[in-house]
């Protein structure tokens, strides 16, 4: 009867201890999806950040700023440009901008400076339509906006180029590539055997 219970002792204890190296594995498991969730979680939340701020809040900047410095120039009579003009000049701009962050994102310099260089014009424009006429704003934002599509086709260039140089295989060795080390190479080598090779 004692050795019986014995036994039932320490089946129990085994099955116990399975359990529990199954638990820590499930738990591993479940702490690297919680963790490749918080991972996908917060690449969603950083896209959708930035289409907001590519989409929505520089180009609503632009609009406001000059739609309402032209409101109150064609109240007062005085407004020498164009709404469809001066609106599609901000709609390219904005474009060139969206498409400027894309490939800035993924270049291989991962410059700061580089990626924000839009919201520096952007900045420049405001203040120049504050601060002084529409029309050289527009003109400003005309060469800031042929400058972003330049600067953003020579990283496109660049970011094609990095990629194909990842895509190509290293060359194999030739067998021209190695040679036979000498005898007082393998005395200080300490190498035993005589067909050693080296590249």
């Amino acid at each position: 009867m004692h050795s019986r219970t014995i036994i039932i002792q320490s089946i129990d204890e085994d099955v116990t201890m399975g359990h529990n190296d199954n638990d820590v594995d499930v738990e591993k498991m479940m702490y690297n999806k919680n963790d490749d969730r918080s991972v996908g979680r917060r690449r969603i939340t950083v896209k959708c950040a930035d289409a907001v701020l590519d989409w929505f809040v520089f180009p609503f900047l632009l609009f406001i700023q000059f739609g309402t410095t032209m409101y109150c120039q064609q109240q007062q009579d005085i407004l020498t440009v164009q709404w469809e003009f001066a609106m599609g000049v901000i709609c390219i701009f904005c474009i060139a901008a969206v498409g400027y962050r894309k490939i800035f994102r993924i270049h291989p310099i991962q410059s700061i400076t580089l990626l924000l260089l839009p919201e520096i014009f952007t900045n420049i424009v405001l203040a120049t339509v504050m601060f002084t006429n529409i029309l050289n704003a527009l003109y400003i934002l005309i060469v800031l906006t042929t400058i972003i599509f330049i600067v953003a086709t020579t990283g496109y260039i660049q970011v094609q180029q990095y990629q194909r140089l990842l895509l190509v295989p290293l060359p194999l060795p030739h067998a021209s590539d190695y040679k036979c080390l000498h005898q007082e190479e393998h005395e200080e080598e300490e190498i035993d055997s005589d067909d050693e090779w080296v590249c």
